[in-house]
């Protein structure tokens, strides 16, 4: 078992949560090596390593964006073969952790984890694709993904604002409201076009779109959308044309589990879709952020084994 760990999630007290959980982890699991992240390029080469000597179970330990990052390594590193035998586990040790949600009585020190490997189940795979900076490359994500307003959150809750910075280490509420209300004073609805096989082509001032393979979103927010893992389909969220005080509505709303019946929204299933605009928008992948123009989303169903 590899346990790739990242002590710098959390705006950099991950390390600090590492150590207060690690012995009683480490009675919860049989053979086990642990490699601190320190770089992309350096991950691969650690999960390549490992695959070639034939391991099969790879547990990400930090936030969601951690991992996302084993997730990509793995399905870009691993040939079929392998990929049928990988079981992936995590620890929570990030800011929101909502790969873990919802939160179960599986923590320790208020840090959630998924290592009941004897468990595994094969979950579907959202893949985005997408161009940067003229070439096409895709992203591969299993809570879910958004274009617009919780994308453009992410992106700066991502960022070097030493002041979130601070926060995040301090009380991680505190810094996912203060990204969200300084993301809603500078948001701008874009013109995007939206199209779904079976579907009419949507065309208007676009605030968020979600597409999701788990309801949970940063801090208390959740949709009200029955989401299954393994259905072979995306719940798809679309929020338009929304003022200021929409959004902070919307916001409310989704702390309180609701969102259903908010006006300027519609949701509905889908197994692929795709996103142009005439300018850059953010687009986020559980939690990581780009840039781009268009993109495209696809189910990969029943992909990886991941640890309840």
């Amino acid at each position: 078992m590899l346990i790739l760990m990242n002590p710098y999630a959390a705006g950099g007290s991950a390390a600090k949560k590492w150590k207060m959980t690690i012995d009683e982890i480490s009675t919860r699991l049989h053979r086990w090596s642990v490699y601190r992240l320190n770089g992309n390029s350096a991950t691969g080469q650690v999960i390549a390593e490992a695959l070639s000597n034939g391991e099969t179970e790879f547990v990400a330990a930090g936030g969601d964006g951690t991992v996302n990052s084993v997730l990509n390594h793995l399905l870009h590193l691993a040939n079929k073969n392998q990929m049928r035998n990988i079981r992936l586990g995590a620890i929570g040790l990030g800011s929101s952790n909502d790969f873990h949600k919802p939160f179960s009585s599986q923590t320790i020190n208020n840090v959630p984890y998924k290592l009941d490997f004897s468990r595994a189940r094969a979950r579907d795979i959202g893949c985005a694709t997408f161009l940067e900076d003229g070439a096409p490359k895709s992203r591969y994500f299993l809570v879910n993904a958004s274009c617009g307003l919780t994308a453009e959150a992410n992106r700066f809750f991502n960022g070097t604002d030493k002041g979130l910075g601070v926060m995040k280490r301090l009380h991680t509420p505190s810094a996912i409201l203060y990204a969200a209300l300084r993301t809603i004073l500078l948001f701008r609805n874009f013109k995007a076009t939206i199209s779904s096989p079976g579907r009419t082509e949507w065309r208007g001032d676009l605030t968020n779109l979600g597409v999701l393979k788990n309801p949970h979103l940063s801090g208390n927010l959740r949709y009200d959308i029955p989401i299954e893992l393994d259905n072979r389909q995306f719940a798809v969220t679309l929020c338009e044309k929304m003022s200021r005080i929409d959004i902070v509505r919307l916001l409310y709303s989704l702390s309180h589990g609701e969102f259903s019946s908010i006006p300027r929204t519609r949701s509905f299933f889908a197994s692929a879709l795709s996103v142009a605009a005439d300018r850059p928008f953010s687009l986020e992948t559980d939690g990581e952020t780009v840039q781009t123009t268009v993109v495209r989303f696809n189910i990969l169903p029943r992909r990886i084994k991941v640890c309840p």
